[in-house]
C-alpha cells in the first residue's frame, strides 16, 4: 500500500492555506490521492472533521494503516476518541517530533508542544 490520503491540521499557517498548499503539492507530484481538512486548532478536538472521518474510514477499508504525522496530532487523537477500535487498525504512527535538552532546559518540538493533550492521548 502506498500513500492513500493526506490530512491537514493547523500548524505553521491557517488550515485553509495549508489545505490548498497540500492540494497543489499532490497535483504537482501527479499523485491521485485525496486531501482532507482537519482541525484548525487544538480546541477543535471535539470536532469530527473530514480528516478524522478519512482516518477512520481508511483504517476500516485497508485494515492496518500507517500514519506519518508532520503536524500536531489533533486529528489522530480525535479519530481514536470517535472510534475506540481505531488503535487496533493502526500498525504504526511515525511522528516528526520529539524532545531535546538545551542548556538544562527540556524543550518539546512544535508538533508535540502545540497539542500536548493529543500527544499524551496517543502515547
Amino acid at each position: 500500500m502506498g500513500l492513500i490520503g493526506v490530512t491537514i491540521v493547523y500548524g505553521n499557517n491557517f488550515v485553509e492555506f495549508t489545505f490548498h498548499d497540500a492540494k497543489r503539492v499532490v497535483e504537482v507530484l501527479e499523485r491521485n490521492v485525496p486531501v482532507f481538512k482537519g482541525a484548525a486548532s487544538r480546541r477543535n478536538l471535539g470536532t469530527v472533521n473530514e480528516a478524522v472521518k478519512f482516518i477512520i474510514e481508511a483504517s476500516r477499508e485497508y485494515g492496518k494503516i500507517q500514519i506519518l504525522a508532520t503536524g500536531p496530532l489533533t486529528n489522530i487523537a480525535k479519530a481514536t476518541l470517535v472510534d475506540g477500535e481505531l488503535v487496533d487498525r493502526v500498525e504504526r504512527i511515525v511522528i516528526m517530533g520529539g524532545v531535546f535538552h538545551s542548556h538544562d532546559v527540556i524543550e518539546a518540538v512544535y508538533l508535540l508542544r502545540n497539542d500536548l493533550y493529543s500527544a499524551k492521548k496517543l502515547k
